[in-house]
């Protein structure tokens, strides 16, 4: 694993017989290193189980304790921040260790508990206090004390996965200055695009993913996504970007967000077959990935598959703009294989949602029906679009 193969990690895990192994030291160490794994993969419940463990083997050791808390808190965050009462309860074991002390500053600025998190940040030293300062500092969203605290933390002598951490960190306070609080960034980045904030984030998302593919993509790589999806959305084109992500993508096969942040570079890279591939590896994929894959294999000309996975996964979904646009490319997918129940089903989709999906399907009927007054199609198109 420190050499970054994991797949020979990953045999070397799965030979290895716990039952036989004596010594508590090995046996949570062996623990150990499967929940790092788990916590490399992104699967953070897994990897809280592996950590509990190790921990209940060796309950003195800050290390796993600390292990088994930061990831208790990433398994928990779509439902609840507050750790398990165990780990609350092992608590003021460790409230001394400056490793445990970052993770609870972490967990209070979670919470929402800032002066509490500010307390604990006060007690810490060195790199360790600039980390949990920036992190904090995102996590509350003041971009500017990031900023401040990684450039003091990068000052300073590191070890490579320190100053990885603090670089990651200082990307994501870069990527905010450029895209303010907007969720969509367009083509190009717009009128009002920072090009030196743009480029300083173009160069340091691409060398902190050299980075991290040279190391197998270590936790915390995730953060690096959304910084790669917008500078393909400013700069365009970049092979070595799309590379890169694909590499990552392969290593977390499992990974939604990998798997569509490598779908939409792709798609912007023209690399449709790389963005189709990706979409489909989704474990368990939502109404946009579904839309987007549908949306693709239409513009690919694989009409028996963009027909397929509409009418699998969305006829059965809620309305929005998104689902609408690629039920309409389905029932013109649909209707080019003469496949007259599924086009049905799929008008019948469309007209009972958006404005924009009903106008674009009246635009292709319009066509269809009347190519020589295409013209007036595309003003009617236009006009509703203005409405």
């Amino acid at each position: 694993m420190v050499h970054g193969n994991h797949l020979a990690a990953d045999r070397l895990f799965a030979e290895i017989d716990h039952s036989t192994i004596e010594e508590n030291d090995v046996r949570s160490e062996l623990l150990y290193q499967e929940g790092r794994r788990a916590s490399i993969k992104g699967d953070h419940l897994t990897a809280y189980e592996w950590f509990r463990k190790a921990a209940a083997l060796m309950p003195n050791s800050s290390r796993y304790f600390a292990a088994e808390m930061e990831s208790a808190v990433l398994a928990r965050r779509s439902r609840e921040v507050t750790l398990p009462q165990d780990l609350l309860d092992r608590l003021p074991t460790f409230d001394k260790d400056p490793e445990v002390a970052f993770q609870l500053a972490r967990l209070r600025a979670l919470e929402g508990n800032h002066e509490a998190a500010d307390r604990i940040l006060s007690t810490l030293e060195g790199t360790n206090r600039h980390k949990a300062t920036a992190l904090c500092a995102m996590i509350r969203g003041d971009w500017q004390i990031v900023l401040k605290a990684a450039d003091k933390g990068l000052a300073e002598e590191l070890d490579p996965r320190q100053e990885q951490f603090l670089k990651l960190l200082r990307l994501r306070g870069v990527l905010h200055f450029l895209t303010g609080s907007e969720e969509e960034v367009p083509i190009g980045g717009g009128p009002n695009v920072d090009i030196d904030h743009a480029r300083q984030l173009r160069d340091g998302t691409l060398e902190a993913l050299r980075s991290a593919k040279s190391t197998r993509w270590p936790a915390n790589s995730e953060l690096l996504l959304d910084c790669a999806v917008v500078i393909s959305l400013i700069f365009g084109s970049n092979e070595e970007l799309l590379d890169l992500i694909a590499d990552f993508a392969e290593s977390r096969a499992g990974d939604h967000s990998v798997q569509v942040a490598l779908a939409h570079i792709a798609a912007i890279e023209g690399d449709y077959k790389t963005a189709i591939s990706a979409l489909k590896k989704i474990p368990a994929p939502a109404r946009d990935d579904s839309a987007r894959l549908v949306l693709l294999l239409g513009e690919t000309g694989d009409h028996h598959g963009a027909v397929s996975v509409a009418m699998e996964r969305l006829l059965s979904q809620p309305h929005d703009e998104l689902a609408d646009l690629a039920a309409v490319t389905a029932a013109v997918s649909a209707y080019r294989l003469g496949s007259l129940n599924e086009e049905s089903a799929l008008r019948n989709y469309v007209y009972e949602g958006s404005q924009t999906g009903k106008s674009l399907l009246d635009f292709f009927d319009g066509n269809r029906k009347e190519p020589e007054n295409r013209p007036a199609h595309i003003e009617r198109l236009w006009s509703q679009a203005m409405e």
